[in-house]
């Protein structure tokens, strides 16, 4: 019984070493380290006739060629996978392939793209255009929002910490959404409220919100923070 109960102690050894010098079959080794955020923009079948858009906070739409909204909802996303819940319908399967490509359920890959159809005139959002001090601190770091659709935000001495070029989408065309020149990638996005804009960010899986406002209303809002900082 000793030797029956040896020998099958030692079949179960190997085959567990076995089976950690191999990946078990079901298993799927997802891409290290890419998270929602590398995949905000708009992506195109090799036709450019479809559209994805995927956003910072988890929504996504879905455009024809003509750049009008004819699907959207909510996303999320599994390091492989993204799962697209429909505002009416059954949930739509991607897969990341790379941070530059995305492929459906039919093998079709969707690489970056930015298609001028799904963007609107600059006249619906100039109120951006201007000087915004983070937490109204007329001293510390500014966002500058310049025409034609570029943006610079530096730290109080002037040096740039970053910069590039911004767009706003059709369906979203109140939010300004800020891409890094050097790689492309989305960096925040903006949001008016109240004379002020929101810069929202979402760094390792967890949102940030920081406030910027105008130089007018930079002491208005100092008030502000004073007082919310005491209650």
């Amino acid at each position: 019984m000793k030797k029956l109960l040896a020998l099958l102690l030692t079949i179960l050894i190997i085959l567990s070493l076995f089976s950690c010098d191999n990946n078990p079959v079901g298993t799927v080794e997802k891409p290290s380290g890419l998270r929602l955020y590398h995949f905000v923009g708009v992506w195109t079948d090799p036709s450019a006739t479809r559209y994805y858009r995927f956003t910072s906070n988890g929504t996504w739409f879905y455009y024809n060629d003509a750049g009008e909204v004819v699907n959207r909802g909510t996303v999320t996303f599994d390091g492989e996978s993204f799962f697209l819940k429909p505002t009416r319908g059954e949930t739509i399967l991607l897969r990341a392939e790379d941070q530059d490509g995305i492929s459906d359920q039919n093998g079709i890959v969707y690489s970056r793209t930015e298609n001028p159809s799904l963007l609107v005139s600059s006249e619906k959002y100039r109120f951006y255009f201007n000087d915004w001090y983070e937490e109204g601190n007329l001293s510390g770091n500014v966002l500058s929002i310049k025409e034609p659709a570029e943006w610079e935000y530096r730290d109080p001495t002037g040096e740039l910490i970053s910069s590039g070029e911004f767009c706003a989408y059709a369906g979203e065309e109140e939010i300004l959404y800020l891409y890094e020149k050097k790689s492309g990638i989305f960096f925040t996005r903006l949001r008016y409220s109240d004379d002020c804009v929101i810069c929202e960010r979402i760094l390792d899986d967890v949102p940030y919100s920081t406030l910027f406002c105008s130089k007018e209303n930079s002491k208005e809002r100092k008030i502000y923070f004073s007082e919310k900082s005491i209650s």
